[in-house]
């Protein structure tokens, strides 16, 4: 039995498949102790020997919330303040006081003599007598950093074992054996801040009763052994959206829309996540995380604060505003007994959410009349009416405004793409967001509520490996370089179905790279360099010289198909709703789990199912497919 499992922010999602049917249902998660959501989930499933198949937020959360593991830093002398420098950019180009908080404090930073040249020579000895390793008693994790140790990792290797004395300890060598000093320091820095927080909670995972082999959802979009997790667990950092992408392009392979590009769409109860898929998922080098830039090769996902649970308030000048903060599971909406106006409480108003379907099957308790009076009552401070629809609309021009970033900010117009819709909240403001883009079509997955914990059940497992080549030149060394690093990736995945090789690449003089197929040869991945850098940038610098800049490998062995989706007894059914699209009108309620394939609604209408519901729109109408719901827009409307 195959139980794949995403901690959210407001629900823990369970997909299970035995075999013969896959079914779903969600639990409350449990912030403060998120293991024990995934425990009543398999207590719930029962049985013995289970495949835990999981995305986490663990990492991002002890990030975010700053209760990661107190953390020493160690540098070379002269570089104690690399990470307050940075790389000396303005988040905001127009504030007027641009000074930001260090992401460290200068007590935590402590450095050693020693220096190695960019090709690895020692230009000055390491000395150890400067550090010593009392003075890091009261740290949990120390995190080390040298210049060029990517190329040359003996020093590193000698202040870890000198600092060592049972902390957990972060090498950049081994978290991310990349150029760039900052990025890489920032890597190891935030590896080490989690490394045992995550340590603790992937024991308590393997402790739970019922389940047999673990397997992590990692941010580069495959599933990883605990092992590989407890050595760079900042690889978790994107574990539940990476699943979402990762199903994103199954589904559009499925659906035979695999040439298009599509916007993967992941509203949950506290962030939206989204992300370009265009056959295969996007891929970054840099993971921006708190403020810092790491370097972490990582699905592309962009990720707002703006969820069902975000909260709606008033800023000092009176004026409303939604997110970036949510109520989350607990308190939780207003709709859940507390009196915070979200998201979810807007919907709720409009008419948009039928509270029969609400929670996925979970035993949540909804009080509606709270619901309504906490948006009463913001109305009541602004002194005028209409609340609820400015909520969704500021909400949904935040999302809009997210996926513009992944698409025309990278020369993509969104009107040329699908949007898949998932995550509790997606289906029901995609429409919306769409219209604003000019997207015509729009995918609801058969399960859109639990789709990143089904992509878990879909995703491969995966090993990495990629190292700085820079001053590498020409086809002789490609090959070689690429049969090395597959060497080392097999040491972790000894048995694949596919190797992929790609390469970061620039032109000679630019002080940073694109990521390309490095299928074929070497002159083959340099044509495709040119070309994206034409079509990114509009330029082809003829008679510049490429460089090759760092080489990585991925192995992969695909996941055995899913089995079918357990349907009930469900047939289709309507009533009349009154719903808010402008006005109040009369909107059908349909039970989307009683649609056949080629079944039609149009809307204004409500298909609401266990897991989600989508609200369509007037000026749309879904046809119900064997891998889910196809809603078209008529720009006419109707």
């Amino acid at each position: 039995m195959r139980i794949g499992c995403d901690t959210g922010g407001t629900f823990t999602d369970f997909v299970v498949d035995d075999g013969k049917e896959v079914v779903a249902f969600k639990v409350p998660s449990r912030p403060r102790e998120p293991a024990e959501a995934v425990a009543e989930g398999v207590r719930k499933v029962g049985g013995s020997g289970s495949l835990l198949l999981h995305g986490t937020t663990v990492a991002t959360n002890a990030i975010l919330e700053g209760k990661g593991a107190r953390t020493a830093l160690v540098l070379n002398r002269g570089f104690k303040d690399l990470l307050t420098i940075g790389r000396q950019t303005r988040p905001d180009l127009y504030d007027l006081c641009p000074i930001q908080e260090p992401p460290i404090a200068p007590e935590d930073v402590f450095t050693v003599p020693g220096r190695l040249a960019s090709d690895g020579r020692e230009l000055e000895p390491l000395d150890l007598s400067e550090l010593d390793p009392a003075a890091l008693t009261d740290y949990e994790a120390v995190a080390v950093c040298l210049l060029f140790a990517y190329v040359n990792p003996e020093h590193e290797r000698a202040v870890g074992e000198h600092v060592r004395g049972g902390r957990f300890l972060s090498l950049s060598h081994q978290v991310s054996p990349e150029i760039r000093e900052y990025e890489r320091a920032c890597a190891t820095l935030l590896n080490a801040r989690v490394g045992p927080v995550v340590g603790r909670y992937l024991r308590a995972l393997g402790a739970i009763e019922g389940v047999g082999q673990v397997r992590i959802m990692s941010s580069g979009g495959g599933l990883v052994a605990p092992e590989v997790c407890l050595e760079v667990p900042l690889r978790t950092i994107l574990s539940g959206p990476a699943a979402g992408v990762m199903a994103t392009a199954h589904l559009a392979e499925a659906m035979g829309m695999g040439d298009r590009p599509i916007v993967a769409f992941d509203m949950g109860g506290t962030s939206t996540d989204v992300a370009l898929v265009h056959g295969s998922p996007g891929f970054t080098s840099i993971a921006e995380v708190a403020g810092l830039k790491a370097r972490l090769h990582q699905v592309a996902v962009h990720t707002i604060g703006c969820g069902g649970g975000s909260v709606a308030w008033l800023d000092s000048a009176g004026a409303l505003r939604v997110g970036p903060h949510s109520a989350g599971a607990d308190p939780g909406p207003a709709l859940y007994g507390s009196s915070i106006p979200t998201v979810t409480d807007a919907n709720h108003a409009l008419g948009r959410l039928p509270l029969g379907q609400f929670g996925g099957g979970s035993d949540l308790r909804l009080v509606p009349e709270r619901s309504l009076q906490a948006i009463a009552d913001l109305e009541a401070k602004i002194g005028r009416g209409g609340v609820a629809e400015a909520v969704i609309e500021l909400a949904e021009a935040q999302m809009a405004r997210a996926i513009r970033r992944v698409t025309s900010q990278r020369g993509v117009d969104p009107g040329e793409c699908a949007l898949v819709a998932y995550g509790g909240a997606g289906p029901m403001h995609a429409c919306g967001v769409a219209e604003q883009l000019g997207m015509e079509t729009v995918l609801v997955p058969l399960l859109p509520g639990v789709f990143s914990a089904w992509g878990l059940l879909v995703s491969p497992e995966v090993a990495e490996a990629g190292r700085t080549v820079l001053g590498v030149h020409g086809a002789e060394e490609w090959d070689a370089v690429y049969a090395d690093l597959e060497e080392q990736a097999r040491a972790e995945l000894n048995r694949c179905d596919a190797a992929g090789r790609l390469a970061e690449m620039r032109y000679k003089g630019q002080s940073h790279s694109l990521e390309v197929d490095a299928g074929g040869s070497h002159e083959d991945a340099q044509r495709r360099f040119e070309q994206e850098h034409e079509r990114l940038f509009g330029v082809r610098r003829e008679g510049v010289r490429v460089e090759w800049v760092t080489a990585r490998v991925r192995l992969s062995r695909a996941a055995p198909p899913p089995s079918p989706l357990k349907r009930g007894e469900e047939r289709r059914s309507e009533e009349a709703l009154r719903a808010w699209f402008g006005g109040w009108v009369e909107a059908k309620g349909v039970a989307r789990r009683g649609l056949e394939p080629g079944e039609r609604v149009r809307g204004p209408a409500l298909l609401h199912q266990p897991d989600a519901t989508t609200v369509l729109p007037p000026g749309w109408e879904a046809e119900e497919t064997p891998w889910g719901l196809v809603c078209r827009w008529s720009r006419l409307g109707g």
